[in-house]
């Protein structure tokens, strides 16, 4: 008898997506070693295969949403700052050549535009315009 027969649709647990820790890397565009770190503090949810690791999608959402939110206030405490969306622009640009950032590189590698730094930079100074405070990003 085959486990198809064995076990009706309606009996079988629901499956979980299971995604590897290279995947999850990609996704919050970190390297693999950080994954690992979020794994083994307890942070994310994770499934021991063999050797490898499996992370479920369903504990990977929580942190994405963590992570909009870690942005937002590092965005408010720099549009607090006078000056510092503009200090942050200034080192991180656009370098036309390749569209990466002038400043940030990944393990030797340019990181792609906009680069964090950026992003929250940016994200600031919205912030600041919708306070009122008006002012330009070059």
């Amino acid at each position: 008898m085959s486990p198809a027969e064995q076990f009706p649709e309606s009996r079988l647990p629901v499956q979980a997506e299971l995604l590897s820790v290279s995947e999850v890397a990609a996704i919050f565009r970190v390297s693999k070693m950080t994954i690992y770190r979020l794994v083994q503090s307890g942070e994310l949810k994770h499934v021991r295969i063999g050797n490898s690791y499996r992370i479920p999608a369903y504990s990977v959402n929580p942190l994405l949403s963590n992570r909009s939110s870690m942005f937002d206030q590092v965005a408010r405490l720099m549009a607090d700052e006078p000056g510092a969306a503009m200090r942050t622009l200034a080192l991180h640009s656009l370098r036309q050549s390749d569209n990466c950032c002038e400043w940030c590189s990944q393990d030797g590698r340019p990181v792609r535009w906009p680069c964090t730094p950026a992003r929250v930079a940016h994200r600031a100074a919205r912030i600041a315009d919708e306070a009122g405070d008006r002012w330009r990003i070059a």
